[in-house]
């Protein structure tokens, strides 16, 4: 399951995970956050995946659906995107997704939630 919290005096939105992470579900996340009126395309995320597990494959990475990136790129050609994993393995799992695919907005994977939230709120 994710909720999804939009704070426009921050300029960031977070999306808290609980459960099997997949690629599915973070599309339909997208989505809805991208259709939400109160977030703007250059607002940092960040995904919040402490308290999941992450179910994706080597062939997930490699076959990702072209759309989800599409979708992400159209959405925010700029921003910050910051992803908070449970373990080391979740966080190279995300690296791989990142470095396989020409994402517009910058990633960085964090074993701890505040310096996640600090790198997302840091103007550079």
């Amino acid at each position: 399951m994710i909720t999804t919290e939009v704070d426009p005096k921050k300029r960031l939105a977070i999306h808290r995970y609980e459960g099997t992470f997949n690629m599915a579900d973070v599309r339909n996340a997208m989505q809805k956050l991208f259709a939400n009126r109160e977030f703007v395309a250059d607002f940092s995320i960040l995904w919040d995946l402490r308290n999941s597990d992450i179910e994706i494959t080597l062939a997930d990475i490699l076959r990702l659906d072209p759309e989800i990136v599409k979708l992400a790129n159209a959405a925010r050609p700029s921003g910050k995107t910051a992803w908070v994993a449970s373990t080391a393995l979740g966080e190279s799992i995300l690296q791989l997704l990142y470095s396989q695919h020409n994402w517009a907005a910058e990633w960085r994977t964090f074993s701890k939630l505040e310096a996640a939230l600090s790198w997302c709120q840091k103007n550079d």
